[in-house]
């Protein structure tokens, strides 16, 4: 992940840009990650650990309906808690991130692991779905820091193209 991180702090420094923070399951290791770096008080202001349906929608103005529709584990509310978190704090990008991170019985069916990213960013409203099996609670967790570093890198890629 160190070349990811290598790419994001540098493209977040040269374009003087700013990144914020909405976790969910992840509790703050995006977080973590990102203030690891030396001169990350450049480039990070602010995050905001969600855990709650409430603080979603009180805090970072989720709409209760969409939860209830989409569901809060959906790409929807990953890319609603990401918007809300970047108009909160007034960043030019934010990252998100809900989601089960251990087995969960939904009705009668168990579900895997399965964890939301959220990236919103100039012109960028996007969602990835990473889906986990035979991990533990924190393996899932660390996994899904690397897949939103990943995703958020992948779309200022994308973006620059």
């Amino acid at each position: 992940m160190s070349n990811t991180m290598d790419f994001l702090v540098s493209y977040f420094l040269t374009h003087s840009l700013t990144i914020s923070c909405a976790e969910s399951c992840t509790g703050g290791l995006v977080s973590d990650k990102l203030v690891q770096r030396s001169g990350s008080s450049a480039y990070f202001k602010a995050s905001i650990v969600a855990y709650s349906k409430e603080i979603k929608q009180d805090f970072l103005s989720v709409p209760s309906l969409l939860i209830k529709e989409k569901g809060i584990v959906s790409a929807d509310v990953a890319i609603a808690m990401a918007l809300g978190c970047k108009n909160k704090f007034s960043t030019d990008w934010a990252i998100s991130s809900t989601g089960f991170v251990e087995d969960i019985i939904i009705g009668e069916k168990l579900q895997n692991p399965i964890v939301c990213i959220g990236v919103v960013g100039p012109n960028v409203e996007e969602a990835l779905m990473c889906k986990f099996t035979k991990e533990s609670r924190n393996q899932v967790r660390e996994k899904s820091v690397t897949q939103a570093f990943n995703f958020l890198s992948e779309c200022i890629k994308n973006k620059t193209k």
